[in-house]
């Protein structure tokens, strides 16, 4: 493919690319009857390209055959072309620094490559669906409420996602204290797209106090809810997503062949014990 935009999602488990482009690339389409997990839910694909190849320099990112879906509305709501996504099954194979200050992403082709500096190692899980797919990235957290109690939260790494917490429906509706103004809709956000392949629904301002990952505690990042009474954001497969609104506080080392990530560079304190 000649050169492009790609998203760099970890909350995508499959990289896809845009209908158009694989066109203009003149790669070979054929017919692919199924889904996707993209772009924060379940694509329906009626097409997959053949002879696909992504490479960054000569670094090799992707290769062989990719859901081909119509990215025109994500591209529209960014304001800039969008050629595909880098989805979790790239993600997951090497180590990978992101890091959001120097706006940059390094990908290490020695899977023995270790995060050196401070930094808050977090355990990753690889969580599958009760069906199988989706696999993405999903870390242990510990919520402190509005209400003085603590729950704990089952959260998706998803680097496709602008905010910094979004919290799923059934999570919600076990912890009410989150809601702060649930009579009060946000405005309308260009190029927010929640609940996959262009689909909107209506979220709310939540509140939480404190976040705890890794051992360390941080102060409550801004909260959203979902309202949708279907899909990905009602499912309590997971509890919710972690974008880039809170990963932007860090550099975010991926190290999924060590089942971890890890946060680095940041003032953090140790979390008291529990009890």
């Amino acid at each position: 493919m000649p050169p492009g935009n790609f998203i760099l999602d970890s909350g995508s488990e499959s990289t896809v690319l845009d209908r158009k482009s694989a066109a203009a690339a003149h790669l070979k389409i054929v017919p692919n009857i199924g889904n996707a997990f993209t772009l924060g839910g379940v694509c329906s694909i009626g097409f997959s390209a053949e002879g696909m190849q992504i490479k960054y320099r000569r670094f090799e990112l992707s290769r062989g055959v990719a859901p081909v879906i119509d990215l025109t509305g994500l591209a529209k709501g960014l304001g800039f072309p969008i050629e595909g996504i880098i989805g979790f099954n790239y993600i997951r194979q090497f180590p990978l620094l992101l890091d959001y200050r120097a706006k940059t992403i390094t990908i290490f082709a020695d899977k023995e490559v270790k995060y050196r500096g401070a930094g808050i190692p977090i355990p990753v899980v690889v969580a599958e669906g009760s069906d199988g797919p989706p696999q993405l990235p999903v870390v242990a957290a510990r919520l402190e409420l509005p209400d003085g109690s603590q729950a704990d939260a089952n959260l998706e790494i998803d680097t496709g996602y602008y905010g910094a917490l979004d919290l799923h429906g059934p999570f919600v509706r076990n912890h009410p204290s989150v809601r702060s103004t649930p009579n009060s809709p946000l405005p309308a956000q260009p190029g927010y797209l929640q609940g996959g392949c262009g689909e909107w629904h209506k979220e709310l301002p939540g509140q939480i106090s404190a976040i705890a990952l890794g051992g360390r505690l941080f102060p409550g990042p801004r909260v959203l809810y979902a309202t949708a009474p279907a899909g990905v954001s009602a499912s309590s497969q997971t509890d919710g997503e972690l974008g880039n609104e809170f990963l932007s506080q860090f550099r975010v080392f991926f190290d999924i062949p060590r089942g971890q990530i890890v946060l680095g560079r940041i003032d953090i304190y140790t979390l008291p014990p529990r009890g």
